[in-house]
């Protein structure tokens, strides 16, 4: 951990110094494309389809499998003051699916019903290399629930909801290809949680249930965890292809959306490998052509 706050703080001390400096090649950064308080707002909504395995064994010792689908949305741009220095405010939902998994049987406990919600916010501080590579490394904070039911009427009780706030490390890497009217942008981005927060359910009670007791305050705290390395992992992957054209971007995304924990003597593991596609749009009055060096 000593070596990673050096790090931290020696990258703030070289954007700080970088930040007072004119842009690069000459221009002025009083010119409207180049200002760093008039850098866009890039947003970008996109519909994902995939897969989904989910093991939680307060509910089953299955695993079990299904489709997802949902919407993922994202808003990105450069701070004010510092030129080098973007932020990017992700939501992600799935919409809700029948998962099955083991044998039938009469409880119909082989299938069940799954809903997550995922909020992110990551600040990153930017490179570029020649005319098309840029390179980010930053980190952030997510925010991530499920639920968990088995389905409507086939069981009791049923329920597992879970709730991770964690501390994540985050990388990217994009190279974008010009030509006459339109570019072409590639990009591969990383993260992993590394410390946070869990509620969860423990073995013979779930993390809901606890927060209905009135008399045993106690209860709520023996299902919220501390998380590092060695009770909650977990790695994120981005592959996309950007087609840009003047007015709009189209999006290509290919995403795996991976977490493991064990925590309370019960295992969770979520992985989801989905496709995207979207629109990118500049919430400013400027074409995405002349501002495909903000890497959001």
């Amino acid at each position: 951990m000593r070596k990673f706050y050096l790090l931290f703080a020696l990258c703030f001390a070289v954007f700080v110094s970088q930040a007072q400096e004119t842009v690069a090649n000459g221009v002025k950064e009083n010119q409207p494309e180049e200002e760093v308080s008039k850098s866009p707002i890039t947003f970008k909504i996109s519909y994902h389809l995939g897969s989904s395995t989910i093991a939680n064994h307060y509910m089953s010792a299955n695993a079990y499998k299904g489709v997802a689908s949902g919407i993922h949305v994202d808003l990105g741009r450069f701070y004010k003051r510092w030129e080098n220095i973007s932020w990017n405010l992700s939501f992600d939902n799935y919409s809700a699916f029948k998962a099955a998994g083991g044998l039938e049987n009469a409880a119909k406990t082989s299938s069940m019903s799954y809903k997550a919600l995922d909020l992110n916010y990551s600040s990153f501080y930017n490179w570029k290399f020649g005319k098309g590579l840029m390179v980010k490394v930053g980190g952030g904070v997510d925010i991530s629930g499920d639920l968990i039911t088995n389905l409507t009427h086939q069981m009791n009780n049923a329920a597992s909801m879970n709730v991770l706030a964690q501390l994540e490390a985050s990388a990217g890497i994009c190279y974008t290809f010009k030509f006459k009217k339109w570019m072409l942008g590639l990009s591969g981005d990383i993260s992993t949680p590394f410390a946070g927060l869990i509620m969860t359910d423990a073995r013979h009670e779930s993390g809901v249930g606890s927060f209905t007791k009135k008399d045993l305050m106690g209860y709520y705290f023996s299902h919220i965890k501390g998380t590092s390395f060695s009770n909650l992992q977990g790695v994120d992957f981005d592959f996309g292809i950007k087609f840009i054209t003047p007015k709009v971007a189209i999006v290509l995304d290919i995403v795996t959306e991976n977490r493991w924990w064990y925590v309370n003597e019960i295992q969770n593991i979520r992985k989801n490998a989905m496709f995207q596609i979207g629109a990118s749009f500049n919430i400013a009055n400027l074409k995405q052509t002349k501002t495909v060096q903000r890497y959001f």
